[in-house]
């Protein structure tokens, strides 16, 4: 079976998936919505259950956890890929067929 982008026993694109997985995590804890859930949080908790939460996220941030939780996903989504790229010649031929088949009741 054709893989997309990676192998396991390919140091590339391994590579390449640990670096999409740092900048999947950076982008999502920048973004807007985590930004509102902790401006959101700070204001109906109280402090130092925030103070504690945030030390907690941070001991989790710096571990690499949450990098290495956007690895698995990337690489589940890869082989969801790879299972979808092994249909395409047969979705390919039942399109070719359609066509025929439409051809001919078109000249009918």
């Amino acid at each position: 079976r054709k893989r997309l982008g990676w192998n396991r026993n390919d140091g590339d694109a391994n590579e390449r998936i640990a670096e999409s997985s740092v900048q999947l995590v950076e982008t999502l804890l920048s973004s807007s919505g985590v930004a509102n859930a902790r401006l959101m949080l700070r204001k109906r908790l109280p402090s130092p259950l925030v103070s504690w939460g945030e030390e907690q996220f941070e001991t989790m941030r710096k571990s690499g956890v949450l990098e290495r939780a956007a690895t698995r996903l990337l690489e589940a989504l890869q082989e969801e890929l790879d299972c979808v790229a092994g249909f395409m010649p047969y979705l390919e031929a039942m399109e070719e067929v359609r066509r025929k088949q439409q051809r001919k009741q078109t000249r009918a």
